[in-house]
């Protein structure tokens, strides 16, 4: 697609080509203009070229990261960094390629770089999962132009990535565990008390509820 630059260097190289004909001692204006025509029309093929060839065999790869650890299960509240590769793997160069995240809840960082083969292109988002749930990561934005900024072609490439999201422990319940009154279980067979009739050793327990914060399972 043609970018606003393109758009007015062909309009000029039109009107050059036009007016050179048409007067007979402009010849000059006629081969300039028919220069750059034709200069236009082979950057336009070998930006079709790697948009056709080039483009497709763009692959992204993604890891997930929290406190500085590897993660596929994050905890709400925390910063989940997202480290994005993009690697170019066919035969060809791609003159410039920017790449930025996919989705509105991720910060909005791009990097940009032509590609050589098999050389790759990283970006770190940083998003901040407020609720438990799922993050699900769909890909990247891909966008190519020429170095002259006359093209330019978008894409996208999937990097799929489903990243758990447990329960903030900064809650209420979270914060339960150092105030609640001494009722851990003892080992089989023993009792707190001598004398029978006492069941502090079942005080506050409950059955497990979806959304229950996993260290608080006796």
């Amino acid at each position: 697609m043609l970018t606003a630059r393109g758009w007015w260097l062909i309009i000029a190289s039109v009107l050059l080509a036009v007016v050179g004909t048409t007067l007979a001692l402009a010849i000059v204006v006629a081969i300039l203009g028919l220069s750059l025509l034709t200069w236009i029309i082979v950057e336009w093929t070998l930006f079709a070229f790697s948009v056709r060839y080039a483009l497709p065999s763009l692959t992204a790869e993604r890891s997930v990261t929290q406190n500085q650890r590897a993660v596929s299960t994050g905890w709400a509240g925390l910063p989940l960094i997202i480290r994005t590769t993009v690697t170019n793997r066919s035969r060809f160069s791609l003159p410039l390629v920017t790449i930025s995240e996919c989705g509105s809840q991720t910060s909005s960082m791009t990097a940009t770089a032509p590609l050589a083969p098999g050389e790759s292109l990283v970006i770190e988002s940083t998003l901040q999962p407020v609720e438990p749930g799922v993050l699900f990561l769909a890909g990247v934005q891909v966008r190519l132009q020429d170095l002259n900024g006359f093209f330019h072609a978008e894409s996208f490439v999937p990097a799929r990535r489903s990243v758990s999201i447990l329960p903030s422990l900064t809650d209420e319940e979270g914060r339960q565990r150092s105030d609640k009154r001494f009722n851990s279980l003892l080992p089989p067979g023993t009792h707190r008390f001598r004398m029978p009739g006492s069941g502090s050793e079942l005080l506050d327990l409950r059955d497990y509820r979806p959304g229950d914060p996993p260290k608080m399972i006796a």
